[in-house]
């Protein structure tokens, strides 16, 4: 029978050995022990690390969906077990992804610049009725709603690039929007946990997740996000939790019209634009200017008037006026010793969180999941931020590469691998074929195998070829 070397070329690249770049990736970061301290683990069938690599394989190769990878690697038989995987209420995936992150931060290369959390979210679009839990939501940056999720994600900053450490899909109020699914989920399982802050607004959301992030003994030293986490509920949090350990907040203001105490006396943002004085600072080889003031931040969640209104603690104020750009933004830093540059410079390590977003959906299939389920949309992109996480390991050592040239080198030696594994198979099938044919046709030994070689070759493998018949 005719050798299918498509499909034997695809079988020898799905199965896990003990060499190559991709296995050695999961042994540094102890995979099967990640799995078995989060709870995910199976009795039966196929292992869940196995499963692990196929869907790293598939993502490598930068399929549009999990199904399409399976079916190019002749892997069909797969999607029952994966999907059973991700739907399980029990497995621990969050853990499994602050694991990852634990290993990536004992792991990762030697720096002395300031380590940070970064807070940001995305549009999670999604389509159908029965899809769990769709909300509609506002995009600011389009001005436009959508239906779906908000991807409310935490990243460790460790000076060079950004890795997700935590993320949740915020659930709005769905029930509005006519969606026909309203799952429960058992008692006491990972993912009702899950979907129950879920639901809880974004500053619940942060704030818990950074109670997660010290919990787990992560180091850092400043948290960034934009505007809208700025509010009194998270700014009590930041001083309360956060200040006193040493950990301080950058943040953007908005231009709104809350109070501020200066000096005695209350005022809003622009009155404090003009105490700040009339002479802008410049950043050397920069056409940036700024000028900053010291203030006490106000509990505007109070309903008193502003004289009655307790003081958190106290800010620095800095106006940021960018070239050909009218108005100015405002930045507040709870860390008084910080100069106005340098907290216009840690805010600015904001933007290592967006370029992890835009690899994640350039490379790793962000928001790809076709599932309605909402714990399998946990799961599948959970998976995702842990190969992330995991190849940003590789680029630590790496800095002059992008995230796609480190994807490319895995590429290239997962199929060099395969291709030399796949050789040798065929090599061996073959001589053992030449040999048994020898043994049959009376050929008794090396010497005189030797001198009939090209005969028993041709008669062995130099088939006749057969006509191609019309339909």
């Amino acid at each position: 029978m005719k050798t299918n070397y498509f499909e034997a070329f695809n079988k020898v690249k799905t199965e896990i050995s003990s060499d190559g770049m991709i296995q050695q990736l999961f042994k540094t970061f102890s995979f099967q022990s990640l799995l078995t301290r989060s709870n995910i683990k199976k009795e039966r069938g196929y292992s869940i690390l196995s499963l692990l690599y196929i869907l790293f394989l598939i993502t490598i190769e930068n399929f549009t969906s999990i199904y399409s990878g399976l079916e190019h690697l002749s892997q069909e038989k797969l999607i029952d077990p994966l999907l059973d995987m991700m739907k399980d209420e029990d497995y621990d995936w969050k853990g499994l992804l602050y694991r990852a992150g634990k290993i990536f931060e004992k792991k990762q290369a030697p720096t002395e610049k300031d380590k940070m959390l970064i807070f940001d979210d995305s549009s999670n679009k999604k389509e159908g009725n029965k899809v769990d839990f769709i909300s509609n939501f506002y995009d600011h940056a389009k001005d436009a709603y959508y239906k779906g999720y908000q991807t409310v994600m935490a990243t460790y900053y460790n000076g060079f690039q950004s890795i997700p450490l935590s993320f949740m899909f915020k659930i709005g109020n769905y029930r509005k929007f006519n969606s026909k699914n309203t799952r429960r989920y058992k008692k006491g399982s990972k993912i009702s946990s899950i979907v129950k802050y879920a639901k809880k607004s974004k500053t619940q959301i942060v704030t818990q997740m950074i109670k997660q992030i010290m919990k787990r003994k992560f180091e850092f030293s400043y948290v960034l996000w934009d505007s809208w986490y700025t509010y009194s509920a998270s700014m009590k949090f930041v001083f309360n939790r956060l200040v006193e350990k040493g950990i301080n907040l950058v943040s953007m203001v908005k231009r709104d019209e809350r109070y501020y105490h200066y000096k005695g006396k209350f005022y809003k943002y622009h009155h404090l634009f003009i105490k700040a004085g009339r002479d802008w600072e410049s950043i050397s080889g920069s056409d940036v200017k700024y000028k900053e003031i010291e203030v006490d931040y106000l509990d505007s969640s109070q309903d008193k008037k502003k004289e009655l209104k307790a003081k958190l603690g106290k800010v620095k104020l800095v106006f940021v006026k960018y070239p050909n750009v009218e108005k100015y933004r405002i930045l507040l830093s709870t860390d008084l010793q910080l100069s106005g540059v340098e907290i216009l410079e840690k805010y600015l390590c904001r933007w290592s969180i967006e370029m992890m977003f835009k690899n994640m959906k350039q490379y790793f299939g962000y928001n790809q999941c076709m599932s309605g389920k909402y714990e399998v949309l946990v799961a599948d992109f959970t998976i995702r931020c842990i190969f992330y996480t995991m190849l940003s390991y590789r680029r630590e050592y790496l800095k002059s590469q992008s995230m796609g040239e480190i994807i490319l080198e895995f590429y290239k030696d997962l199929y060099e691998n395969t291709l030399q594994k796949l050789i040798n198979s065929v090599i061996y099938n073959k001589v053992t074929k030449i040999l048994n044919y020898a043994i049959e046709k009376g050929i008794e030994t090396v010497q005189e195998l030797k001198k009939n070689l090209t005969k028993v070759f041709k008669e062995l493998f130099n088939r006749p070829i057969e006509k191609i018949s019309p339909a």
